[in-house]
């Protein structure tokens, strides 16, 4: 995994969204009173507004995914050194109670 995360659902959502491409020059409607600007070009930057909104959110959210992982990896490291380092001790202390118990 390259620290992206599958964003399935939201891209399906995203898809529907009301922001569709612009359509190809020549083939845009001026309304009138507004020379020289359309209804898709005035939504383009809200679009890419939205976009970049979008991709920070994913982004955020994928550094919080590793984050998240590395957590747990580090805490069952922890957990695992603990349990480790009691059984050594325990194993010390047998030993040491065998060689008394030899030396008498």
């Amino acid at each position: 995994m390259q620290g992206r995360v599958s964003h399935t659902n939201w891209d399906s959502v995203r898809q529907s969204e009301p922001c569709p491409p612009s359509p190809p020059l020549g083939t845009q409607e001026i309304p009138s009173g507004r020379v020289g600007r359309t209804m898709s070009s005035e939504r383009e930057p809200f679009c890419r507004f939205l976009q970049y909104v979008e991709d920070s959110g994913l982004r955020a959210y994928d550094g919080l995914v590793l984050q998240n992982a590395s957590d747990i990896a580090r805490e069952s490291d922890r957990v695992r050194n603990e349990a480790n380092w009691a059984y050594l001790q325990e194993k010390n202390l047998k030993k040491r109670k065998q060689e008394e118990a030899i030396k008498r």
